[in-house]
């Protein structure tokens, strides 16, 4: 194999045009030269087909570039070739047929890098939710976690999920159902908004279920009368605590909400795109949502982390559930208990416990 970088880059532009050609990816500007005409996408998804194909190439150049300039043990090592490393599918997807050396995997990692760097700087990356088309990868570790616990914990007499108070999430979300709850109530802590503040009643029916409304800087007992005030024997709070400006006074409010003896199931981002511009607050790590909740009082019964680094990695390039299968993600995003030092994570979730004999710390 000739290993001259110039013989090399003229390689990989020709291959790269003549196989998205083929394909059907790459159009012609009209208004450009003939001779050398500008490449554009059509769409995103076909971006990917292309450097899945360019990818492959740069690699190799990259690898013949540090054989050629690495030490004279690697320079005399024979270069695969890449028919031998690597197969495409119809789709565009790659796998490896053959376990690289610590060197080119060294080497493949720099490219992907430098693969990386051109997607952003083409605006070839998906932003956002907008190919999350099945659901976002997160969902996945969220719904794993709450199904292994709602199978451990008793029946409760009264749920609480927290949410925001829109239709579309208390229809199509209700991780309450999961669980063995004879009452189901949903709560919305944004009480500053408009259409919360003009509700007449702080409790009231919605979709066929209860909802309340309350401040999470003020204490519980204050906002309601006495004989109608709400607690409950299983609090759910999914993906929404990051919204919460003060997590501190919130821990000791939901302290407060949850019965002597009763459970929390808590998730919290800790590797995520921001959501929104002026409420998304934080991230957190295992340890200091941990924190928060023991500085209110209560006890942590089990602590998880989802999402593998491959996963994290996938997520916040906005990859969907859709763009995945079981092959990929393999178990990954089941909920983990081990060692996760220098582990890249997605999501934080814990089972709190209430102490029968507790009381808010102040």
């Amino acid at each position: 194999m000739d290993c001259s970088l110039r013989r090399l880059s003229t390689h990989v532009l020709s291959l790269a045009e003549a196989s998205a050609s083929e394909s059907g990816l790459l159009q012609k500007d009209a208004k450009a030269p003939a001779a050398g005409g500008s490449l554009k996408f059509s769409t995103a998804h076909k971006a990917y087909l292309l450097c899945s194909h360019v990818s492959l190439v740069m690699a190799v150049v990259m690898v013949c570039f540090s054989l050629s300039q690495g030490p004279p043990s690697l320079r005399q090592a024979p270069l695969p070739q890449a028919s031998s490393l690597v197969s495409f599918g119809g789709d565009g997807s790659v796998r490896v047929k053959a376990a690289l050396s610590s060197a080119e995997v060294a080497v493949v990692q720099r490219t992907t890098i430098d693969l990386l760097k051109q997607l952003f700087k083409s605006n070839a990356l998906p932003v956002g939710g907008r190919f999350q088309k099945k659901g976002a990868l997160d969902r996945l570790s969220l719904e794993a976690f709450m199904d292994r616990i709602s199978t451990s914990l008793p029946p409760v007499s009264r749920c609480l999920e927290w949410g925001p108070y829109q239709r579309y999430y208390m229809s199509k979300m209700p991780y309450a159902d999961r669980f063995k709850c004879e009452e189901r109530w949903t709560f919305d802590f944004s009480a500053d908004k408009p259409r919360v503040r003009k509700a007449p009643l702080a409790i009231m029916p919605l979709l066929g279920r209860d909802m309340v409304y309350g401040d999470l800087n003020r204490p519980w007992a204050e906002q309601f009368a006495q004989e109608e005030l709400p607690t409950f024997d299983l609090v759910i709070i999914p993906q929404v605590f990051q919204y919460v400006a003060e997590p501190l006074k919130a821990a000791a409010v939901l302290f407060e909400m949850v019965n002597p003896g009763g459970y929390v199931a808590f998730s919290v981002p800790f590797l995520q795109t921001i959501y929104a511009d002026g409420v998304d607050y934080y991230r957190y790590t295992i340890e200091a949502a941990s924190m928060v909740f023991k500085s209110a009082g209560f006890e942590v019964q089990e602590q998880y982390i989802g999402g593998s680094p491959f996963y994290a990695t996938c997520w916040l390039l906005s990859c969907g559930i859709d763009q995945l299968t079981e092959e990929d993600y393999g178990d990954s995003f089941l909920p983990y208990t081990g060692a996760y030092k220098h582990k890249a994570y997605m999501l934080s979730m814990l089972l709190l416990k209430k102490p029968l004999n507790g009381t808010a710390m102040r």
